[in-house]
């Protein structure tokens, strides 16, 4: 997961010096792809800029916490044919093994 910012300059990237293969897959339908020599890249513009994460996807878990409350109102909206649904999940991240969780910083 990289800022926007990272992402468009890694998309201009190639797979090696002389190369005309460009860093980003290419699919055969949308043209460059968001993925990294196979491996997606999520792009969040609340990752700072110049950083990105990597993840291994079979060392990181989400852990429901609480079951998920729900509550209905409907007299908020009486005067119209409608009802207010909140619902709460208390949700958390776990890592089995920290280690594979990267941070990769650009330097100046």
């Amino acid at each position: 997961m990289t800022d926007p910012v990272t992402a468009s300059a890694l998309a201009k990237l190639t797979t090696g010096t002389g190369s005309n293969l460009p860093l980003f897959g290419v699919g055969a339908t949308n043209g460059i792809e968001r993925n990294i020599l196979g491996v997606p890249l999520y792009v969040s513009s609340s990752v700072v800029q110049g950083t990105a994460w990597g993840l291994a996807q079979d060392r990181v878990y989400s852990v429901l916490r609480d079951d998920v409350s729900l509550v209905f109102d409907t007299s908020a909206y009486f005067s119209k044919d409608q009802t207010a649904i909140r619902a709460v999940m208390r949700l958390g991240f776990g890592f089995v093994q920290p280690e594979s969780v990267i941070k990769i910083k650009a330097s100046a």
